[in-house]
């Protein structure tokens, strides 16, 4: 009687871990989706600012180019300067993408996986004062 009591409780217990496991297998699906959701949001709403951005850069470049053009009266000049100012600009974005984009791109996945942001990104370690802060 003892053996098959001890037999049932553990029956119990493999199907309760069971069920505990298959409970948080499913809140991680659930929270991966989410994280997909999010990030294909604002993943679609940074595409879609970009091409209007690139969009409307490229009629003000080419309205740039035409009145440049009538200035110096010569359309080949006036497209070669606006193609070298092209170039700068995208030289100088180049050389500072780890700052504009990698940094705010990491902390956004910082805070989208994990529910707080590692020292080191802005925040100070638990316990340290801001800088604003009173004594």
């Amino acid at each position: 009687m003892e053996a098959e009591d001890k037999i049932s409780q553990l029956e119990q217990l493999i199907a309760g871990v069971t069920a505990y496991i298959n409970l948080r297998l499913d809140a991680l699906k659930l929270q991966a989706a989410g994280h997909l959701s999010s990030f294909s949001g604002w993943l679609l709403g940074i595409i879609t600012g970009a091409l209007l951005l690139l969009l409307a850069l490229l009629f003000f470049l080419a309205g740039f180019a035409y009145w440049l053009g009538q200035l110096l009266d010569s359309p080949a000049a006036a497209l070669c300067l606006t193609g070298g100012l092209i170039v700068c600009v995208t030289g100088v974005v180049l050389l500072l993408r780890k700052c504009i984009f990698t940094n705010r791109m990491v902390r956004y996945f910082v805070k989208m996986f994990f529910n707080h942001t590692p020292q080191g990104f802005g925040e100070k370690p638990d316990g340290a004062k801001a800088d604003n802060d009173e004594a």
